[in-house]
């Protein structure tokens, strides 16, 4: 006769799992206790993959910025939008910056931390400027030259304004 706590099915399955976490530590050496899924999350291979992914999400849209950085300082594109061209400039130099400090290792990640936040309230106020700017650029100079159009973007300005 079996004895009553074996008959519990939450018991059973406690002394399962009790049975599992002596016998995986013997067969994983090299690995840390704290990710144990069954699979070798630590191993290069399942690695590199996800490492390749979260640089190449960061790194592309910031050489694309910078190509489109160029592209509108051969077309003067800067003079006509200085303060949107001054955001563009100010977010390839944050890129930059972060991308020296998460690549070197000798600085702490608190340095990369502070710098992220620094930059982030500073490109927070450009961008402001720069909506600022496009509103009026488009909308008032565009309003100014015909009066029938006066009134065809303010709907969507505000709704801009509302939800953006």
């Amino acid at each position: 006769m079996r004895p009553l706590c074996s008959r519990c099915p939450f018991t059973r399955r406690r002394s399962r799992l009790e049975e599992i976490r002596i016998a995986r530590p013997t067969m994983f050496a090299t690995r840390k206790r704290e990710i144990d899924c069954g699979l070798l999350a630590k191993s290069l291979i399942f690695q590199w993959p996800m490492l390749f992914l979260q640089y190449y999400l960061w790194i592309a849209p910031h050489l694309l910025l910078g190509w489109t950085l160029v592209a509108s300082f051969r077309r003067g594109m800067h003079r006509r939008l200085p303060i949107f061209f001054a955001y563009a400039a100010f977010e390839m130099f944050q890129f930059l910056t972060l991308l020296a400090l998460s690549l070197l290792s000798p600085f702490p990640r608190d340095i990369y931390n502070w710098t992220l936040v620094l930059e982030t309230g500073i490109s927070s106020c450009l961008m402001l400027a720069v909506i600022y700017e496009l509103a009026n650029t488009l909308l008032l100079t565009q309003s100014s030259c015909d009066g029938s159009t006066s009134h065809k973007y303010l709907p969507g300005a505000g709704l801009f304004l509302q939800f953006g």
